[in-house]
């Protein structure tokens, strides 16, 4: 983890250097409700807002999102919360492969409560004409780690996801399997996405399917 973390940051130095191509985006946005790798989080009407820079393959976003609705599903925490993340990538090419290093930072804040939960992932993809491979190592401040293997494929403006979602509570561990089947379009001036989602193989997760709106308008800024 040290040594990507190190990767990262080695790559973002010289990403800023390419500040002529600079390019400065915002979205504003709903979701039906808030699912994260097949697991709902909130049940409700989920608003969000972000802004992102990119330059020279390097990418920094930050995000604000706020959830309602307590959900059954949730593997660690749900509900109403306001979720606060910031996330830096970089991506190169190397041969026929197009790779993408990245790190997040993600705060879960509820009002009645005074204690937040962090968590902060590593990532590596790799891309391969439309096929990408993905892992993702995750760690919060509640003793709890986890990781994410995740395989999907690009059809024109189709995306079929399949992934494996691990989490560690000292020598205890426990995992299920997600898909993700999303479609976009323009609907009426804004970014619609409709996403077929569940989650199955899982011992702590009833099988179940959701079907997810989600509408933004992108900004250029």
């Amino acid at each position: 983890m040290k040594i990507l973390l190190k990767l990262i940051s080695g790559l973002a130095i010289l990403a800023t250097t390419a500040v002529a191509q600079a390019e400065v985006s915002g979205q504003l946005g709903m979701t039906s409700s808030h699912i994260r790798r097949g697991a709902e989080i909130g049940t409700d009407l989920t608003y969000f807002g972000g802004i992102t820079y990119s330059a020279g393959g390097f990418s920094a976003s930050a995000s604000v999102l706020d959830t309602k609705g307590e959900s059954n599903d949730a593997v660690l925490w749900s509900g109403d919360f306001t979720e606060t993340q910031y996330e830096f990538s970089y991506g190169f090419e190397l041969g026929a492969v197009n790779l993408t290093v990245g790190a997040l930072d993600r705060t879960n804040s509820t009002d009645d409560s005074n204690f937040d939960i962090d968590e902060r992932e590593y990532s590596l993809t790799a891309e391969l004409s439309g096929v990408e491979l993905s892992y993702v190592d995750g760690e919060t401040n509640v003793s709890i780690d986890y990781d994410v293997t995740t395989l999907a494929s690009n059809l024109g403006n189709t995306r079929v996801l399949v992934g494996k979602m691990t989490y560690d509570l000292f020598y205890l561990s426990t995992d299920y399997m997600f898909y993700e089947i999303s479609s976009g379009t323009q609907l009426f001036g804004l970014d619609a996405n409709l996403m077929y989602t569940g989650v199955f193989n899982s011992d702590n997760i009833e099988p179940r399917s959701k079907l997810v709106l989600t509408l933004s308008k992108s900004l250029s800024l």
